[in-house]
C-alpha cells in the first residue's frame, strides 16, 4: 500500500515562516501551495521528484497577509490541506 502524508506544520500561528513535514512512500513530484481563506492562491513551493522518505520543509514568505490561510500538499496520488493562522 502506498502511503502519503502531510504531517502538519509548526509554528501555528505563523509569522513569516512555518515548517511542515511530508512523508511519501515512493518517488513523486510534490507540490505545496498556500491559499487565503477565500480560496485565492497566495504562494507556491514546488518540490520535484522527492525520493521515498520523510521531509521537513521550511516555508518562508515575509509578505504574507494576516489572517487564516490554507496550506495544501499534493502529488499524483494524494492531496491534503491544513489551516494556518498568519499573524504579524
Amino acid at each position: 500500500m502506498k502511503k502519503y502524508e502531510f504531517i502538519g506544520n509548526y509554528s501555528n500561528p505563523v509569522k513569516t515562516s512555518t515548517t511542515f513535514n511530508i512523508s511519501i512512500s515512493e518517488t513523486s513530484k510534490v507540490l505545496t501551495e498556500l491559499y487565503n481563506i477565500q480560496g485565492i492562491h497566495d504562494d507556491r513551493l514546488l518540490i520535484v521528484n522527492l525520493q521515498e522518505g520523510v521531509y521537513s520543509v521550511t516555508f518562508h514568505n515575509p509578505g504574507l497577509k494576516t489572517g487564516m490561510n490554507i496550506l495544501k500538499f499534493s502529488n499524483q496520488q494524494y492531496s491534503s490541506s491544513d489551516k494556518n493562522l498568519i499573524t504579524n
